[in-house]
């Protein structure tokens, strides 16, 4: 997308008109209406959103959207891992700038974060943050969230079908590192 919003062009990179309508609307339920250029879309599997690489007028931003009825639970809790959670957590986690949900979809608005290389690249050091970094994540957090508690384990075709999905995405040359 090489224009701004306002003049609704769409090029050949994988981007469509309705990606436009879905990042206008998005901003304006985040408080956030401004003029944008919808530079690429990031992602769109199995987490049932829509993510969307974003400049806005002092900032990129990346626009993570989920309208998909079924995985709204999901959406809501991955935006209070980083309202709630981040701040105790103490690992490296998207900085959200905005976020909004109602019956129809969740919006996560964050600052726009470089990923890392894949893992070949990594540095020494690199490792060795993450290691720290995974560290943190599984030591004891006192007290846990409710939205954290006593969740019962999903049925055993939800877990058959989240491992066929898994299969799907092709990770295989990674398990066999």
């Amino acid at each position: 997308m090489t224009k701004l919003n306002d003049q609704r062009r769409v090029d050949d990179d994988g981007l469509q008109a309705s990606d436009v309508n879905l990042v206008t609307r998005s901003l304006v339920a985040l408080g956030r209406a401004c003029r944008y250029r919808l530079l690429r879309r990031l992602s769109g599997g199995v987490s049932g959103a829509q993510v969307l690489l974003l400049e806005m007028e002092h900032e990129r931003a990346v626009l993570k959207v989920t309208e998909v009825r079924g995985w709204r639970e999901r959406a809501l809790r991955e935006l209070s891992v980083y309202s709630e959670l981040a701040p105790v957590l103490g690992v490296a986690l998207p900085t959200v700038t905005a976020s909004h949900s109602d019956d129809g979809a969740v919006q996560i608005l964050m600052a726009e974060h470089q990923p890392l290389p894949l893992a070949p690249a990594l540095s020494v050091a690199a490792w060795a943050e993450l290691a720290e970094q995974l560290g943190r994540l599984h030591r004891p957090v006192a007290p846990w969230p409710a939205w954290l508690r006593h969740r019962p384990w999903p049925p055993p075709d939800r877990i058959a079908e989240a491992v066929r999905r898994w299969d799907g995405l092709g990770l295989e040359v990674l398990a066999e590192r």
